[in-house]
């Protein structure tokens, strides 16, 4: 019985049946707009999200360690000389926004030299831990070592 309704009220085309037509149509095409609406909103949020994380961090860094950012690299490394817990970190940053490219090499090639029995520093554990900051800030700019 309701199938046989249906049928004859989708092939009519007279007076109230069209007007019930365009109801459901404008009805449809308002749940479409309104959906639209809703689902826009949260993806906006999402993306916004999105774009300030990626260009608050170094994605290449990140993809190359299993998802650690420099400072929790920076702050998983094992010291050999006992530190406070931020000194890696504030090290880190001070490297990373006090010297260029070319300084950073030197200075990193300085310290591994410095840990090495052959160099006079005398405190070669500092040398150590100050070679392992050096290497995570060259790495976190996308830079090689100076090779021997």
């Amino acid at each position: 019985m309701a199938h046989k309704y249906l049928c004859r009220f989708a092939t009519q085309e007279d007076g109230a049946v069209t007007v019930d037509w365009v109801v459901l149509t404008a009805a449809l095409v308002g749940l479409g707009i309104a959906s639209a609406t809703v689902i826009s909103g949260g993806l906006q949020d999402i993306s916004t999200d999105t774009a300030a994380t990626m260009s608050g961090t170094n994605i290449v860094f990140m993809s190359r360690n299993f998802g650690m950012t420099p400072t929790d690299k920076v702050n998983a490394l094992v010291f050999e000389v006992p530190r406070s817990q931020p000194y890696a970190t504030n090290r880190l940053n001070s490297l990373l926004a006090g010297q260029t490219d070319d300084e950073l090499r030197r200075n990193q090639n300085t310290w591994w030299e410095r840990t090495t029995d052959a160099h006079p520093y005398a405190d070669k554990s500092n040398a150590r831990d100050q070679a392992q900051i050096f290497d995570v800030a060259l790495e976190t700019r996308g830079l090689e070592p100076i090779s021997d």
